[in-house]
């Protein structure tokens, strides 16, 4: 089979990692998200490394929200991080508005056919479903990947002859699964029209009440869904990832997930950007400290660390298949 050469199809990978974390809790808000831990990789090193299975061009992450830290983690880890580009948005731009941003810092703006992914969302497509998304920019300016969810919290949209018709916000109870855009795009953007400052991705980019937007969706028996959006969902995922222990990185063990659970989770990454480290007393975590010295972030009681609902389910896992806990 001949092997698809996507460096001569797309311009580049967008990552979008400019939110201000508001749905991770306490610790969103002195943490970007995309330097979250994923066993002992970020997030960020996480969408590179997956980038880097199909396509070895420039990549490019929009940041807003504590974009200092998101420097110094790059330069920390400059040798593991080719051909990456940090554009800063100094005022938030959105989904829509960051899209255009890259469009006008580009050698030949709004030149190029881009995939676009949400930093806190991994959808393993085949090689053949991303050069689908890609071929659909032939008819389609901005072309989709959907996927079918469990119906909590997501948005559905609606489909017809594979052509984007509308969105559904806070879809009905009663259906347990729907279909909903995957944070996975691929779009030319010699076809969008220019558009400054911020505006949202279904106004200014995917604009499907104007021109057609196409969707490809993506079945889950040949592909892998990952999402770490928010608090809960990052928990749910991290959990069922060290059951599976399948992601981009070698097997978590018992002892480095607990060491992430409970030193980690939701708290600093001193061991990966060194920009934050955790303070605990009598065995519960008290603050966390930046790297001035100042305490960041204090917690009351043990019932303000999120990560407590996950510690309890890993303890007791781990408890049912013979294992023992040494953290207290």
């Amino acid at each position: 089979m001949t092997k698809i050469k996507f460096d001569d199809l797309l311009g580049g990978v967008l990552v979008l990692s400019a939110g201000f974390g508001t749905r991770m809790g306490k610790i969103g808000s002195i943490l970007p998200k995309i330097l979250w831990p994923i066993g002992n990789k970020t997030l960020f090193e996480l969408q590179y490394l997956y980038i880097r299975q199909f396509f070895q061009g420039p990549i490019y992450f929009n940041v807003h929200y504590l974009y200092q830290d998101v420097l110094r983690y790059l330069d920390t880890h400059k040798e593991k991080f080719k051909n990456v580009h940090i554009l800063h948005e100094p005022e938030i731009l959105e989904i829509g508005g960051a899209i255009h941003h890259l469009a006008t810092k580009l050698m030949n703006p709004y030149q190029g056919k881009f995939l676009v992914l949400n930093c806190d969302q991994f959808l393993f497509m085949s090689h053949q479903q991303v050069l689908n998304l890609i071929n659909f920019l032939e008819t389609s300016p901005v072309a989709l990947a959907s996927i079918q969810v469990p119906n909590q919290g997501y948005n559905s949209i609606v489909i017809e002859k594979g052509i984007l018709k509308g969105i559904i916000i806070n879809p009905p109870k009663e259906l347990s699964t729907i279909e909903t855009y995957a944070g996975v795009c691929a779009l030319d953007l010699a076809k969008i029209e220019p558009c400054g400052g911020k505006s949202k991705f279904f106004q200014s980019v995917a604009r499907y009440l104007d021109f057609p937007v196409a969707v490809e969706f993506v079945d889950h028996e040949k592909s892998t869904y990952w999402d770490f959006g928010t608090k809960e969902r990052y928990v749910s995922s991290l959990l069922a990832l060290w059951e599976k222990q399948n992601f981009l990185t070698s097997p978590f063990t018992h002892h480095q997930m607990e060491e992430i659970l409970c030193r980690q989770v939701e708290g600093s990454l001193q061991n990966l950007n060194g920009t934050h480290k955790l303070v605990f007393k009598n065995g519960d975590l008290e603050c966390v400290v930046n790297h001035d010295g100042e305490a960041v972030l204090k917690f009351r009681n043990i019932e303000d660390q999120v990560g407590v609902e996950l510690i309890s389910k890993l303890r007791s896992l781990m408890a049912s298949t013979g294992q023992t806990s040494t953290h207290k």
